[in-house]
């Protein structure tokens, strides 16, 4: 009996030729599933990785028939270790992919934002009402706009584009003009960086417009 069971094993599991895998003629698992024409093309420390007639598979080790564990050197708590190490590795993988996600949406954001602000640029002229020396000045200014009107001449008309000034604001915050004195005339381009809010001299809250002369300043105070 013994010389038998020796025969068929040397029939149905052979060494692959250079590459020295084992293959099967077929392979059944505890739970009933067979497969056929089975080469083992990677053992790992909690299953085989097989390539069979129908395709690819791996299959546990507590799936396997006991002696295909032991040709294959199964230890239980390497496996217990190796799935653990796999998990923990999925779970940086995934929290990794989740972090770039989230970057790559904030950088996104950021693009986009930077557009709006861009776009809602104004050319601006006026004084400087206070100067507090806190980086930012209070002014008044006009903004330009650019006005498009027919002309004619001759037989045709031709549009001419005129300048004026109006429109602005009397009193605003606004930062990047330096260190200005009281009453000094300035003109920039000006960026919306939303609003502020702060106390007058009577003590009473007030809350005006704020602009930068940069667009990548005005994103930094609108994200305050």
């Amino acid at each position: 009996m013994r010389v038998m069971v020796f025969l068929i094993f040397t029939l149905t599991s052979s060494f692959a030729d250079d590459e020295n895998r084992f293959s099967y003629e077929e392979l059944t698992t505890l739970s009933g599933k067979t497969y056929e024409r089975v080469t083992i093309r990677k053992v790992e420390p909690d299953g085989l990785r097989i390539m069979h007639s129908s395709g690819m598979a791996k299959i546990s080790f507590e799936d396997l028939p006991e002696e295909v564990r032991k040709e294959h050197g199964y230890s239980e708590e390497e496996a217990a270790a190796y799935r653990k190490q796999q998990e923990e590795a999925e779970r940086k993988a995934r929290a990794d992919l989740r972090s770039d996600e989230a970057r790559r949406r904030l950088k996104k954001a950021n693009r986009e934002l930077l557009e709006t602000v861009k776009n809602s640029a104004i050319v601006a002229k006026g004084k400087v009402i206070q100067n507090p020396g806190t980086g930012y000045v209070r002014a008044s200014f006009n903004q330009k706009i650019i006005q498009t009107e027919m002309v004619v001449s001759g037989l045709s008309r031709k549009p001419k584009k005129k300048v004026i000034w109006g429109g602005g604001d009397s009193n605003a915050i606004i930062y990047g003009l330096g260190n200005p004195v009281d009453g000094e005339s300035w003109e920039s381009v000006l960026y919306p960086a939303g609003t502020m809010t702060y106390e007058t001299v009577l003590g009473a809250g007030t809350t005006v417009k704020r602009y930068a002369t940069t667009p990548e300043r005005a994103i930094q105070l609108l994200s305050r």
